[in-house]
């Protein structure tokens, strides 16, 4: 099953009442037929979102779904980014069913997890053997789409005031990279010297006003490289990584640093 499925809106249904067939563990609710699918559909048709992709990773395991919330700006000038809801969910129960609101940038397509700023953090997550109440979920991210992203718009804004110079933009990799296994110095990896170039110019939109020399155009460096440049078996295992995995935690860890930092 393929990592990315486009024309949602047509396979929409079929998906959602795919949900039903995939997931029959006796251990695990029976969310995955009744309440996920009520979830899906309510933010199509009562949220104002839209179902934008589907898509499926390790196999058919994992079925994700990214809904179009239509909440868009500009950081500068025309540096636009969108939010999206990403929703996922395991038919095997390996893992929780997990909603976050995420942003794109779409001059290269990078994106970065929006956080809600409260208990949940940046995702709602539901274990596979308790009953899944969407209103509950929607109760706990507040589905203040519109507020989380204004605050994360604010912060990324910041960061386009921030000036950083070649020298700076080493010394922030230092802290966020993880540190190598062998005794090939971090400067010398291919991460490193992969941002450090995508910083000096050849990211995409690297050399838009605001962007170029500043701490966003470090975060968009970073971003770049986790989503489109870090090393991976598949196309799948990159898309699942920087969602999920090691990726989705390193640009969450250069954001973290940056707003904090500077």
């Amino acid at each position: 099953m393929p990592a990315c499925i486009a024309h949602a809106p047509a396979l929409l249904p079929s998906f959602l009442d795919s949900l039903s067939v995939f997931s029959t563990r006796t251990k695990n609710s029976t969310f995955q037929g009744q309440g996920q699918v009520e979830f899906f559909r309510s933010l199509v048709d009562r949220e104002g979102f839209e179902i934008e992709t589907l898509g499926a990773l390790k196999g058919g395991k994992r079925i994700w779904a990214l809904a179009r919330t239509n909440i868009e700006d500009d950081v500068l000038g025309n540096d636009r980014l969108k939010a999206y809801l990403l929703l996922i969910t395991s038919c095997d129960g390996s893992l929780a069913t997990t909603a976050k609101f995420v942003s794109t940038r779409v001059v290269c397509w990078n994106t970065q997890a929006i956080a809600l700023h409260s208990e949940s953090g940046q995702e709602v997550k539901v274990r596979h053997n308790t009953v899944f109440d969407p209103n509950a979920v929607k109760e706990s991210m507040g589905l203040v789409g519109s507020q989380a992203f204004d605050q994360f718009l604010e912060r990324m804004r910041h960061l386009t005031k921030v000036k950083m110079s070649e020298s700076d933009a080493k010394s922030v990799l230092l802290e966020v990279l993880p540190k190598p296994s062998g005794e090939t110095p971090l400067q010398e990896t291919r991460g490193f010297v992969k941002i450090m170039g995508l910083f000096g110019g050849a990211g995409k939109g690297a050399r838009m006003p605001g962007v170029q020399g500043t701490a966003w155009g470090l975060l968009n460096a970073v971003t770049e490289y986790a989503d489109h440049h870090v090393r991976a078996r598949s196309q799948e295992n990159r898309l699942d990584s920087a969602w999920f995995g090691a990726s989705a935690d390193l640009k969450a860890k250069a954001e973290a640093y940056l707003c904090d930092v500077f």
